[in-house]
């Protein structure tokens, strides 16, 4: 894949970019990256990371081979993939991938780590999300809707005192925080050390809570994992979990009439007895 999202295909250390719309047949013209060169091949086939079949190949290239080059590409994807899939740290991304085995050629032709380094702040710089300008007063402050709510899609900017309050303030939370808060032991803690520009104070309110799911929200939240799942051996694995801790729901016929109705088998475990 070029720079700009593009297919490229890789052989006998050639690289080469589409030439042309496919044909009719759905034939696909390459010709070398390289300018001026006449090298060129053709296949029926330009799906990015598959392997494909040449049909025709022109191998009167102009320049000679860089075998070390798919190596650093390959190299430099798996960077772009990190960063954009993680959180981690330039070096420890670097020192992952220093765990390769890495020829004498292919170390010599590697981008320094200084050049390394600029381009992972180069793709997390692309990726950064509009943030809106620092404010300098109270009444400036705006939230982007991604900010707005949680990863699960819950609202979690509460209350506004609105931009007309010289003394302006934010309640964060979620209805369903509020119900953990509402039979739990509660701490409360006021913070002035990590209060953010503009602001004095953090007033935090923590509930003591399960680290696992509530009994009683076992099946729900095991039924709502289940259906993300598309994996057949991953789907055999669950159905084993439902049958043996969790309980299979089923649909069964009651009665003589056509009447159906949902029940929950009983697990080989109960689950009061391991959660």
């Amino acid at each position: 894949m070029s720079q700009k999202k593009a297919p490229q295909l890789h052989f006998d250390g050639q690289f080469y970019r589409i030439n042309g719309k496919p044909n009719k047949v759905g034939k696909i013209n390459w010709r070398c990256i390289v300018a001026k060169c006449t090298g060129s091949c053709s296949t029926y086939g330009a799906t990015i990371g598959e392997e494909v079949i040449l049909v025709s190949l022109n191998d009167n290239h102009s320049h000679a081979t860089d075998p070390s080059k798919l190596k650093n590409i390959e190299r430099r994807r798996k960077i772009k993939h990190k960063v954009e899939n993680s959180d981690e740290r330039p070096r420890k991304i670097l020192n992952d991938l220093h765990d390769e085995d890495l020829n004498e050629e292919e170390i010599t032709s590697a981008p320094s780590t200084m050049a390394d380094k600029l381009f992972i702040n180069r793709i997390k710089k692309s990726i950064q999300p509009n943030f809106p300008p620092m404010p300098s007063n109270l009444s400036e402050i705006t939230f982007p809707d991604f900010l707005k709510i949680t990863k699960k899609e819950e609202q979690f900017l509460f209350y506004d005192s609105g931009v007309n309050d010289p003394n302006r303030f934010f309640i964060f939370t979620t209805q369903s925080n509020l119900r953990n808060l509402e039979n739990a032991h509660i701490f409360v803690d006021g913070t002035f050390d990590i209060a953010p520009h503009l602001f004095n104070q953090i007033y935090s309110i923590h509930a003591l809570a399960l680290a696992f799911i509530p009994p009683e929200d076992v099946i729900d939240g095991f039924n709502a994992a289940k259906r993300k799942v598309s994996n057949d051996k991953v789907q055999e694995f669950y159905d084993y979990v439902e049958s043996t801790y969790v309980g299979k729901i089923e649909t069964v016929k009651r009665g003589r009439g056509v009447k159906y109705t949902t029940v929950i088998k009983e697990p080989l475990f109960n689950i009061s007895l391991w959660n």
